[in-house]
This record gives C-alpha cells, sequence and structure tokens, in this order.
C-alpha cells in the first residue's frame, strides 16, 4: 500500500510512503486504540503529521479483498476522491 499525503506533511514529518500490511486488519493513526468498535487490531502504525487524526484510517480483509476505512475527522481519499466515513471502501490494484 502507498500512502500519499500532502508534500509538506511528507517532507516535514518524514512520513513513510509504503506500509508492509502483512497482519491485518491495521490501524494508521497518531495514537492508534488497539481495538475500534468490533475491529481488534493485529498491528498499528503510528504516524505524526498535519492532517492525521489519532485513529484516521483502518486496513481489512474481507474474502480475499483489502478495504479501507475512514474513522477519521480530516477525511481519507482513494485516488483523490473522499471515502464515506466508517465505511468499507474496497481497493483494487491502483487506488
Amino acid at each position: 500500500v502507498r500512502l500519499v499525503g500532502s508534500e509538506m506533511c511528507i517532507r516535514d514529518r518524514n512520513l513513510p510512503l509504503c506500509i508492509e500490511l502483512a497482519n491485518l486488519p491495521v490501524a494508521i493513526g497518531r495514537a492508534c486504540a488497539r481495538k475500534f468498535g468490533a475491529v481488534a487490531y493485529a498491528s498499528k502504525v503510528n504516524m505524526v503529521g498535519m492532517g492525521i487524526s489519532r485513529q484516521h484510517c483502518s486496513f481489512l480483509r474481507f474474502g480475499n479483498a483489502l478495504q479501507i476505512v475512514d474513522e477519521s475527522s480530516q477525511g481519507v481519499a482513494v485516488n483523490g476522491i473522499r471515502i464515506r466515513p466508517l465505511l468499507p471502501r474496497t481497493l483494487v490494484a491502483g487506488d
């Protein structure tokens, strides 16, 4: 998964551009909890930067599909389009 933030956010905060998603579900944020609702995370990726919420988003597996869930107050975009909060969005190659 390649994460894209604003140029300033990446340059100033040294955010990683790629994250390995070996153990799903994965939580991403400034101070992720071990659990969000009914989802208990296998791993967490803590990031800092402008526009990153404490509990920003998560990646889940649904069957063979990889999904992203916006859990933030800042919003999450896939291919430049903001996704709906708290609703899983299935990702496809190139997203």
